[in-house]
């Protein structure tokens, strides 16, 4: 055993964590077990408004827009680390949440 090997496996509870939360509160999730966990929001103005409002609360998530990814899928790149705490973690998933609300009204 590795003496870094509590990084990969509190990285994996990350993931597992986040995705489950996030599948929970509707947050349209891309398939990901890595720690880069895209988030889809499909209109490429949209992604950068979701970057901006994510930022404005402290929030460094880029939204990737074609020609990096296909017209249509647009999307927020989250990347978790081992460094991130429980409550950094529900922290952006409510930011997400909020966010979602806001730009949904």
């Amino acid at each position: 055993l590795d003496a870094e090997s509590w990084r990969r496996d509190k990285l994996a509870e990350h993931i597992r964590y986040f995705r489950e939360q996030a599948e929970n509160a509707g947050l349209p999730l891309m398939a990901s077990t890595t720690a880069i966990q895209p988030l889809v929001i499909g209109d490429d103005d949209k992604a950068l408004a979701w970057q901006a409002a994510l930022r404005q609360k402290g929030f460094w998530i880029s939204a990737i827009r074609p020609p990096t990814v296909p017209r249509g899928t647009a999307r927020l790149r989250i990347t978790l680390t081992a460094d991130h705490s429980r409550d950094d973690i529900d922290a952006l998933l409510q930011v997400l949440i909020d966010t979602r609300r806001q730009m949904l009204s």
